[in-house]
């Protein structure tokens, strides 16, 4: 199921919104962990800088992509994707315009990554870690392709 998936700092979990035909625009579900394939963190511009300008917290930042598990115990498999290690995503409308890398606050490239996980664990901070898959050793110079 294609969504859009954001932190809901009311309920303080993941609300879950729909991209689908029949129920686009709808919030689904609201998770404590997830799995999104594919994801792209989207900005809105306009929602940025009103928050720049009403220094006061809305939705306009979203993670989009494919909603695959809700599942902590999925974590571990990712449905048999071969995975890399994981790099967190941050993102901060006073600091920046998009989503980016926590270890090297580079701008996230959507086509870098498979997928991400999603977690807000009970009195604690969300986090968002990006998966990339795991390099071919075929794929590789000298190789067989």
């Amino acid at each position: 199921m294609r969504v859009d998936v954001y932190f809901n700092l009311h309920k303080k979990v993941f609300s879950v919104r729909s991209r689908e035909p029949g129920s686009y625009g709808r919030v689904v579900a609201h998770v404590r962990h997830a799995i999104i394939k594919n994801p792209v963190g989207v900005v809105s511009e306009n929602g940025r800088l009103k928050v720049l300008a009403q220094r006061k917290k809305n939705v306009h930042a979203v993670i989009r992509g494919e909603w695959v598990d809700r599942s902590r115990a999925a974590h571990d498999t990712l449905n048999g994707l071969d995975l890399e290690t994981a790099d967190g995503w941050r993102y901060n409308p006073y600091k920046t315009k998009e989503f980016v890398t926590a270890s090297t606050g580079e701008p996230v490239n959507a086509s870098k990554w498979s997928a991400v996980i999603l977690d807000a664990p009970e009195g604690g901070r969300p986090s968002v870690a990006g998966y990339r898959v795991a390099p071919s050793p075929y794929n590789k110079a000298g190789g067989e392709t």
